[in-house]
């Protein structure tokens, strides 16, 4: 995102939120990129290759950390097509099959895209709602030159040096 941000010249102080830079370009967000390059290479693992017996391999012998283990490759899998509201357990059979897989993926990526960005929306639009109704309370650091609320100590130290040099 940052990298589209420096092409188009948007800069940080333009308040411009992601989905409006990538509506701009034309792009899918990164969430969905990675979504998809992990799907098309779920569905290119024939038999008997060393990765798919790693992508199914379970832990045989030895202790494990303790705590929540990792998310691997198959887990990341399973969440991805049920974003794309895919059952996560059929995705071999559908695989197999390569022109209905890939519509299937095609589609579902539409839809999770669509999807994120609705979020992300609903997000802010809550966010902005929450920041307008929680009332502003005045605080002991104001600035005695200017009448200025600064929040907090450092700012009013801050906000005084170049205050006090301007009156």
């Amino acid at each position: 995102m940052h990298c589209l941000q420096r092409i188009l010249d948007i800069k940080w102080s333009d308040k411009v939120t992601n989905n409006a830079v990538l509506a701009c370009t034309g792009l899918c967000s990164p969430y969905t990129l990675l979504r998809q390059c992990r799907l098309r290479c779920v569905s290119h693992m024939p038999d008997g290759r060393i990765s798919k017996d790693l992508l199914y391999s379970k832990l045989a012998s030895g202790i494990s950390s303790q705590g929540r283990p990792h998310l691997g490759f198959k887990d990341a899998c399973e969440g991805d097509m049920k974003v794309l509201e895919q059952a996560p357990y059929n995705w071999e059979q559908v695989a197999a099959d390569r022109n209905k897989w890939r519509k299937e993926l095609h589609q579902g990526l539409q839809t999770g895209k669509t999807k994120l960005q609705q979020e992300a929306i609903d997000k802010h639009t809550l966010r902005k709602i929450r920041q307008n109704i929680r009332p502003i309370k005045p605080s002991t650091f104001k600035c005695t030159h200017c009448d200025r609320d600064c929040h907090s100590r450092v700012g009013l130290y801050s906000h005084s040096r170049s205050c006090s040099s301007t009156n």
